[in-house]
């Protein structure tokens, strides 16, 4: 708090006062990627996997509009439901 207090009374213009707002910024980027990454395994492991009927249609629909919720489904109830190859 005395930080705070401290930036605000110079300005703002410290040196490093930028810091915290950069790695909040950074981490919300890295968490970002990830999510995007893990989107795009589970988009292409669903496109490459055989299904029942319409299943991957379904699948590629509810990955692509539900988003990362979607693929996070998928990969928790949907990849255990196509057929495995031999």
């Amino acid at each position: 708090m005395l930080e705070m207090m401290s930036m605000l009374a110079n300005g703002g213009h410290d040196a490093l006062s930028f810091l915290p707002v950069f790695g909040c910024a950074a981490f919300g980027g890295l968490i970002g990627l990830l999510f995007l990454i893990f989107w795009i395994w589970m988009l292409v492991d669903c496109c490459t996997k055989q299904f029942k009927n319409n299943d991957k249609v379904i699948w590629i629909l509810v990955i692509i509009f539900a988003g990362g919720i979607g693929a996070l489904i998928y990969f928790l109830v949907g990849r255990n439901t196509a057929i495995e190859e031999r």
